[in-house]
């Protein structure tokens, strides 16, 4: 089963890369859904995903980083369908309305004179909750900063001509010297996403499609994202597809991952955020590419950054805890005012005119 985040929590608010969730001049139809939290919208993707797997269709599973048991979105690439969740923070609008985006509206099914009724504490429990996400982006904030603090003490101390010869001979041996057949399709996702339940990281997606993994054990990700950058530009100009998968709490400037579909095979950055239960077939170390004794006269300078992340880091995990629990009771509003029996001729509805 493959599976990604489209949306993380970062120290700049929430990043999204839901436009990349389909392009629509080639990827066929989207439905998007609205509806407030509770009315369903993940239950009835899931079912959709579970219908498409069970007559053989391969999905992409698209999960919500404030509470990654919930899906965000579906992507069935075999019959150019996916299915989304279009309400904020990751609002879906059309680009050619009704002839590739349909607009699945969830709200018909819920009493507008119940939810009327409960405006105050609607109100407030939303408030709330938004409170909580700026707090989780507060720690993120200070949590990214000291691993940015450790990133400047290692990256004069990288021996760059090594790392450029040896990143060289990676790229001659994967990619050889294939010219370009085509153009290639370069996407984005996320494998990995700070959630309630921590750094989730969604491993078992490059079980599913990925025959080959190739570990670059990096705790300061100075040294993989040179090499997946080399090995990014390489493969794009021979011709593959590629899957970047950027770097969760810095997704502007690095890469931690990359995903090679024709190839299977993927280039995994190992550190304490991402920790494989498997190895792969060969590991990079890259405190081969570093100047040891120059980087060791920063070591309390690194050690203390590497405690007090991990605190921080602790601290925005809960604050998404306390807000998950807010957004469960705000749900209760919506679930009490839904009639669930049309939810799910709705949803039947939409089932039948995608697989039929």
């Amino acid at each position: 089963m493959v599976k990604y985040f489209l949306g993380a929590n970062t120290a700049n608010g929430f990043y999204s890369l839901f436009d990349e969730l389909y392009f629509p001049e080639y990827d066929g139809r989207l439905f998007i859904i609205k509806g407030g939290p509770g009315t369903g919208k993940s239950s009835v993707m899931k079912r959709i995903a579970a219908e498409a797997e069970k007559r053989g269709y391969k999905t992409e599973r698209i999960y919500c980083s404030s509470d990654p048991s919930s899906l965000d979105g579906v992507i069935i690439p075999e019959i150019k369908t996916s299915v989304a969740d279009g309400t904020s923070p990751h609002v879906i609008e059309p680009k050619y309305p009704g002839a590739v985006e349909q607009i699945v509206n969830f709200g018909d099914c819920w009493d507008r004179g119940f939810l009327r009724s409960k405006t105050e504490s609607i109100i407030e429990k939303s408030f709330e909750c938004s409170s909580y996400h700026k707090r989780c982006v507060r720690f993120l904030k200070a949590y990214s900063a000291l691993l940015n603090d450790s990133l400047r003490l290692v990256e004069p101390h990288i021996e760059s001509e090594k790392l450029s010869d040896f990143t060289e001979r990676l790229c001659l041996r994967e990619f050889e010297n294939r010219s370009r057949k085509g153009e290639s399709r370069v996407s984005f996702r996320f494998l990995s996403a700070v959630t309630p339940k921590g750094i989730t990281f969604f491993e078992e997606t490059l079980k599913d499609g990925c025959d080959r993994v190739i570990t670059i054990e990096d705790e300061y990700g100075v040294v993989s994202d040179r090499i997946l950058r080399a090995v990014f530009k390489r493969a794009v100009k021979a011709g593959f597809d590629v899957t970047v998968c950027p770097c969760v709490t810095n997704p502007k400037k690095k890469i931690d991952h990359l995903i090679i579909p024709e190839k299977r095979l993927c280039f995994v950055t190992e550190n304490s955020a991402h920790l494989l239960s498997e190895k792969g077939e060969k590991s990079i170390l890259s405190k081969r590419f570093m100047n040891a004794s120059e980087i060791k006269k920063h070591s309390a300078r690194l050690s203390f950054n590497r405690r007090a992340s991990l605190e921080l880091l602790d601290e925005a995990v809960m604050s998404l805890v306390n807000a998950k629990s807010i957004h469960d009771e705000l749900e209760k509003f919506y679930i009490d005012a839904m009639d669930f029996d049309l939810l799910n001729e709705k949803a039947q509805k939409l089932i039948n005119e995608i697989f039929d």
